[in-house]
């Protein structure tokens, strides 16, 4: 995870230009710069978050006196640069990293819930949820009555596609699965749970676009970054969508299989997953900004008690963790883990089965 960031040709140009006009000294500037989200001791927990312009250009312009000319193109140059660099290696530091990287097996969960316990924000920490320990929730946040009363139900009269399933993370897959077959990959997954939503009467669209590839070899590391215009634009293409479905495949411990016996079959289990845009250490994240946080809370907290309801035990805890992971795209957007890599291509699409018939619940009307 930890990698050096290339500072272009021109960028080292204009840090000189900064070091000679500023009279700051080029070693500390230019480590400060290449590593602008070092981690103290943990890999997920970022040294500093700099919104993309304010701090850094107060730490540019400090010591200028007011009034003074505007800087060079060179050194306004070198800032965005800097600023694009900043933002983008922090969004990517955990786009590898997004699974909840389970050791062992989760206990399992009471399903017969009072509204008491739902209404005890201790309660839903310790048996509904998982918080990361790099971003932070409130009782506010997490009020399961007003989470409750949001309305996702999608009228399948709708004229236009209602529902897109795509995949991040194109190149997932499981234990059994037959190399260049597409079929036992998270992206064939994505294929049956389209199928069985269209059984059902909804209107799919499955993206199968690839993010997670760069000059033909696996490339992670801006993968979400190259996603979020192809999907902003299907979405702006058709405003019928309700539904936004980011289809993964959890990373686990190897000794660690994620399988429940449902309807007499091995099944994968799945987990919810939300981005807070909040980091435990500085706060909101004001540059990864997601104004449907509150929605997409309510959508996973309704997706995870309809499967408790219907399927006791399929659905793990919902995650929580700090970036947004393109979730701000839609209010209807939700990130899936069905599985992980020590589980059968059988048990995951077994695992679409159970899925399509929780959405279905959740999302008829």
């Amino acid at each position: 995870m930890g990698r050096v960031l290339r500072i272009s040709a021109g960028c080292v140009a204009g840090l000189l230009i900064l070091c000679l006009s500023k009279r700051i000294d080029a070693s500390e500037l230019a480590f400060a710069l290449a590593f602008p989200n070092l981690s103290e001791g943990i890999f997920w927990e970022v040294k500093e978050e700099l919104p993309i312009t304010s701090e850094m250009d107060t730490t540019v312009v400090e010591n200028e006196v007011v009034g003074a000319a505007a800087v060079s193109e060179a050194e306004e140059e070198l800032r965005r640069q800097l600023a694009e660099e900043n933002q983008l290696s922090f969004e990517t530091l955990l786009e590898e990293e997004e699974t909840s990287q389970l050791k062992q097996l989760e206990e399992p969960l009471e399903v017969a819930y009072t509204k008491e316990q739902l209404m005890d924000y201790d309660f839903l920490i310790s048996r509904i949820y998982n918080v990361d320990s790099g971003t932070k929730t409130s009782p506010q946040q997490l009020n399961a009555e007003k989470l409750l009363n949001y309305e996702f139900s999608i009228d399948r009269q709708t004229e236009g596609p209602q529902i897109l399933i795509y995949h991040t993370h194109s190149q997932e897959d499981f234990i059994d699965s037959i190399p260049g077959d597409e079929s036992t990959t998270i992206v064939g997954m994505g294929s049956y749970l389209t199928t069985l939503l269209q059984q059902q009467g909804f209107t799919v669209i499955h993206n199968k676009d690839v993010f997670d590839m760069a000059d033909g070899k696996l490339d992670r590391n801006k993968a979400y970054t190259r996603a979020e215009p192809v999907i902003s634009e299907i979405l702006a293409e058709n405003p019928s969508i309700q539904l936004v479905i980011d289809l993964h495949r959890d990373g686990v411990g190897e000794n660690v299989h994620l399988v429940k016996e449902i309807g007499g079959k091995p099944t994968a289990q799945v987990m919810f997953f939300n981005g807070m845009s909040y980091s435990a250490k500085n706060g909101a994240i004001s540059y990864l900004p997601n104004p449907y946080i509150e929605h997409n809370l309510a959508l996973t907290m309704q997706m995870k008690l309809a499967s408790d309801n219907l399927v006791p035990g399929f659905a793990r805890k919902i995650y929580l963790k700090s970036l947004r992971f393109n979730l701000h795209l839609h209010p209807g957007a939700m990130l899936i883990e069905a599985g992980a890599q020590t589980n059968t291509v059988e048990e995951m699409r077994n695992a679409m089965e159970v899925l399509a018939r929780v959405l279905t619940d959740v999302l008829y009307s």
